[in-house]
């Protein structure tokens, strides 16, 4: 199976499972960021849900694997976020982002 045709259950929570997100500003950041990186990887982004301490992202990825659109977007976001609540920047987002690959959700 090609690696463009696996669905992924990506999700992501931050160090001590402390918050991600402290206002909808930082929603939004992620959004925009996420938005932009969609067509640049090629990647399919069917589903998406941000809570405080974690997020979960349906992807189908593009030509770029995986773990580059990851790592684009949470260096980005963890960049942004970090100076503006603790004056520095650091390691965020715990050492491992997990992703499941899925059965097929419908046959064409």
């Amino acid at each position: 199976m090609l690696r463009e045709s696996i669905l992924h259950h990506v999700i992501i929570r931050w160090i001590e499972r402390k918050n991600i997100f402290r206002d909808t500003t930082g929603k939004q950041n992620l959004v925009n960021r996420l938005d932009q990186l969609i067509p640049q990887t090629q990647t399919s982004c069917y589903a998406w849900v941000l809570l405080s301490n974690h997020a979960h992202f349906l992807l189908r990825c593009g030509p770029d694997e995986l773990v580059s659109l990851m790592q684009r977007l949470l260096t980005g976001y963890a960049v942004s976020f970090n100076p503006a609540f603790s004056g520095t920047i650091a390691a965020m987002v715990t050492g491992r982002r997990l992703s499941f690959g899925t059965g097929a959700l419908y046959s064409s």
